[in-house]
């Protein structure tokens, strides 16, 4: 192996070797030991690098400065040595293994008797010294292009996930933009509308595409939907815009307003405005909450309106209480006669007040407690009667004739007995204290799947102009006989709640001159219905 050729072959035949290997450093540097064993005839070969072999760092070291092959004829005999050899004795060639102009490794040949050492030895040692780091710097290649697709693979592996994610958290909002409801408008950060969800819509009126593209509060009506009088021109979403330079989050919450429909009417709608920023606190979105309040308007007006009336209502008995018993105590030389009729006066004023405060307290009732409600199966032949008797001595005392004109056989109805008595009760008091007429007739009358139980007069009737107010809270048609009879204008109005709120209906039609007649309508239980007519 003195000449190129047989040195080539060498070099092929360790390449050769490598070429079927893996990647493993310690599986090559195994094969070029064999390989240098097998044709230079040596006894030992070290291939290591230093990362791998730091008990080697002092040879390193000493090669380190001069990035040449050294050779030992005698170790034994050489005390120039500055390093502590690997072996005690016979001939010794150090080459070092050099990537970048950096010893990185030795490769390191023994024989174990002294022998002079050949040009060509040294000359394959220096090339597989050269080939060794080409292979070091190779693997290390490969284990960084490894860690870097590991790495790769990793934020490819996180990307998905956070897609992933995102992808979930878009088909939650969107489900919830679609469902929610609560109305919902999404603008830029000049206030131009993205997206309106459907609740909005329904709210409003208007179609997506309508509202698409334009400004919050534009001046046409049709895009100028919040206000807080009918002709303003407020917006949250524009307060906003107008504050986007504070580079905070803005919240606007709760602001009550007119929702201008498409039709041109008015709606009561709690608005909500928020910011949403980006993370250098630019203005990126506005979202608009808005909720249905015309309901609760309605009810709070209710509920003004009739504290409104009852305060007026209240005043006239309590004032009158209050004036007689002044009298009766300004008054020193009043005779008993005047003190007892002063007295009763109060008296007949304070029945008054208290029966005012019960029917308030029953519309309070009506309006608070409808959990309590029991439908069961009523035998109406049966409640009727109850309700007659009930009434003896109101008909007893005013002379009125109570006529039934249904069968003696029962008549089921499903509805809430106690409910429904009091208002079969309210209907037929009425017409006792308020017809004036000498008579009550009382039917029953199948409509399809509803029983309707008729309750007409024989009175003076009602004017057309009041039958359409009767059931309207503290209402009282102005005659000379509604004028005799104390009352509040509570009871009809409480029987109309009632008969609602069972799932009912209570209507009136008069003729004046004639009478009144007042029709209840509830379902029938089918099952038992029975001839309704004598």
């Amino acid at each position: 192996m003195e000449n190129n050729e047989d040195i080539r072959q060498l070099l092929y035949q360790i390449s050769n070797a490598v070429s079927k290997l893996s990647l493993d450093m310690d599986d090559y540097l195994s094969v070029i030991k064999e390989t240098i064993m097998a044709n230079l005839g040596v006894d030992n070969c070290l291939i290591f690098i230093d990362r791998k072999k730091p008990d080697f760092a002092d040879i390193i070291d000493f090669i380190k400065n001069k990035k040449e092959t050294l050779l030992v004829f005698d170790i034994q005999n050489n005390w120039r040595l500055n390093f502590k050899s690997p072996f005690k004795a016979g001939s010794l060639v150090i080459s070092p293994i050099l990537l970048e102009n950096k010893v990185i490794g030795l490769v390191i040949v023994h024989w174990k008797k002294p022998k002079l050492i050949k040009q060509y030895e040294l000359e394959v040692l220096r090339l597989v010294s050269s080939q060794v780091a080409s292979a070091v710097n190779i693997h290390d290649l490969h284990n960084k292009v490894v860690s870097q697709r590991d790495k790769l693979k990793s934020v490819v592996s996180d990307l998905s996930d956070k897609l992933q994610t995102i992808k979930m958290q878009e088909q939650r909002w969107h489900t919830f933009f679609q469902t929610v409801d609560i109305g919902m408008i999404i603008y830029d950060s000049e206030g131009i509308i993205i997206d309106t969800n459907p609740e909005f819509c329904r709210l409003s009126g208007f179609e997506k595409e309508e509202l698409k593209g334009h400004l919050a509060c534009e001046s046409r009506s049709l895009y100028n939907p919040f206000s807080k009088t009918k002709i303003g021109n407020f917006c949250p979403a524009m307060e906003i815009v107008k504050r986007k330079r504070i580079h905070k989050s803005q919240i606007i919450k709760n602001d009550e307003l007119w929702l201008k429909q498409k039709n041109g009417e008015f709606k009561w709608v709690s608005v909500s405005a928020y910011s949403i920023l980006d993370n250098f606190g630019k203005l990126v979105l506005i979202v608009e909450i808005i909720r249905d309040i015309d309901k609760l308007k309605k009810i709070e007006k209710e509920r003004e309106d009739f504290i409104t009336s009852a305060t007026h209502e209240l005043r006239t008995p309590l004032t009158a209480v209050r004036g007689y018993m002044s009298m009766i105590l300004n008054n020193k030389g009043l005779n008993e006669e005047n003190k007892t009729r002063y007295l009763e006066r109060a008296y007949t004023s304070s029945e008054e007040i208290m029966d005012l405060v019960e029917r308030m307290l029953e519309i309070i009732r009506i309006k608070s407690d409808k959990s309590s409600i029991k439908l069961t199966t009523i035998d109406l032949i049966e409640l009727i009667n109850d309700v007659i008797v009930n009434l003896n001595y109101n008909i007893e005392k005013t002379g009125i004739s109570v006529k039934k004109d249904f069968t003696t056989q029962p008549v089921f109805a499903s509805s809430d007995y106690k409910r429904l008595k009091i208002v079969i009760s309210g209907i037929i008091d009425n017409a006792i204290k308020y017809s004036g007429g000498d008579s009550i007739i009382i039917s029953l009358v199948k409509d399809h799947n509803d029983i309707i139980i008729n309750i007409r007069d024989t009175g003076i009737g009602i004017s057309e102009e009041d039958i359409e107010n009767i059931f309207q809270r503290f209402y009282r048609v102005s005659d000379s006989l509604t004028s005799r009879v104390p009352g509040a204008g509570l009871g009809l109005y409480i029987a109309r709640e009632l008969a609602n709120e069972i799932g009912g209906e209570l209507s009136a039609s008069s003729i004046k001159g004639e009478g009144t007649t007042f029709k209840i309508r509830i379902p029938l239980v089918l099952q038992l219905q029975l001839p309704c007519t004598k």
